[in-house]
């Protein structure tokens, strides 16, 4: 009498674990789809931003920019987008000088620079 119960029960749990399969595959679908939906928006902000840059910076301040980008990607992104607010905000003119740049990089960089060590 347990040996039809055993089948019974080994059966239930087979078709759970098909579900439970089924339901990790979905979700990993969906996450791969979040995944690649937000990596094309992120790639479609990006262009946005290096066309708008493109636009506003003399040739020279476009290579400064290259530079920094080549040293360290990561600043560089963060002063891209604090570079495009100054510009849409108007306290920078377009196009933008390398003198202009350069001293925008400055103001960025001086709270590091002002940094000084005290001896007790």
């Amino acid at each position: 009498m347990s040996i039809p119960h055993d089948n019974e029960l080994d059966m239930l749990r087979q078709q759970r674990r098909a579900e439970l399969q089924r339901e990790i595959q979905q979700q990993v679908l969906e996450r791969q789809e979040q995944d690649a939906a937000q990596n094309q928006e992120k790639i479609a902000v990006q262009e946005q931003v290096d066309t708008f840059i493109r636009l506003h910076l003399s040739s020279e301040a476009k290579t400064r920019l290259t530079q920094l980008t080549l040293a360290n990607a990561a600043k560089a992104e963060k002063i891209k987008m604090h570079l495009v607010k100054n510009i849409q905000e108007g306290k920078m003119t377009s196009p933008v000088t390398d003198e202009q740049f350069r001293t925008f990089l400055e103001s960025i960089s001086k709270s590091r620079r002002d940094t000084s060590i005290r001896r007790i």
